[in-house]
């Protein structure tokens, strides 16, 4: 009997330590303190009854103190057993908890990336935008410029005409010059025949009338004259 005894205290007190290892870690826990007491206790009675086997009384005594000793570790254990559960169900829990924060956090970034990209599309076409703005203000820009060139062709063009307009014209008041200098030249050439031809009628009075007071016979004379020269152009002149 005190063989058994031995073990089974041993047996405790091995599970007694198993279980403060593994309760090393938590901050108070439970039954710790009660078991060992017990166990120091427990492992008290059991020396004095192996001590006291040699009577036949004290048998029955040591059997009833191994029983408690039993119930008491079977208590602790169950006892260590509930605490170990619910911690392992407080870790899971805060462990779950952990992954739904890991979770809402990863979704929050997800949604700023996602936002972060919209914001990046709306900027690349807003520049997209300005861009083709500025594409058409430059075509603006050089449609102007085009018509710009373009007037100054046709302004040009019309200087031109304007021009050749002012050098026909130009041309035809040369024409109209010396046409009217060449009428002055006719005009001339005929004042000067009509000159010619008074002057020459002019000498040919004078030489008749010369002639006519030197002979006695003039009446003859100017007749035969005048019917040789012409009788109108001799009266109108005389």
């Amino acid at each position: 009997m005190c063989v058994q005894n031995r073990r089974r205290n041993q047996q405790q007190q091995q599970q007694q330590q198993q279980q403060q290892q593994q309760h090393k870690h938590l901050p108070f826990p439970p039954h710790s303190s009660n078991s060992s007491n017990n166990s120091s206790r427990n492992s008290g009675n059991s020396s004095t009854n192996c001590n006291s086997s040699s009577n036949n009384n004290s048998s029955g005594n040591s059997s009833t103190s191994s029983n408690s000793s039993s119930n008491n570790n079977n208590s602790n254990n169950n006892n260590s057993k509930s605490s170990t559960s619910n911690q392992q169900q407080q870790q899971q829990q805060q462990q779950q908890q952990q992954q739904q924060q890991q979770q809402k956090q990863h979704q929050q970034q997800q949604q700023q990336q996602q936002q972060q990209q919209q914001q990046q599309q709306q900027q690349q076409q807003q520049q997209q935008q300005q861009q083709q703005q500025l594409q058409q203000q430059q075509q603006q820009q050089q449609q102007q410029q085009q018509q710009r060139q373009q007037q100054q062709q046709q302004q040009q063009q019309q200087q031109q005409q304007q021009q050749q307009q002012q050098q026909q014209q130009q041309q035809q008041q040369q024409q109209q010059q010396q046409q009217h200098q060449l009428q002055q030249q006719q005009q001339q050439q005929q004042q000067q025949q009509q000159q010619q031809q008074q002057q020459q009628q002019q000498q040919q009075t004078c030489w008749l009338y010369r002639w006519a007071n030197r002979k006695d016979d003039s009446k003859q004379q100017i007749n035969f004259l005048t019917t040789r020269r012409g009788r109108n152009t001799f009266v109108s002149s005389f």
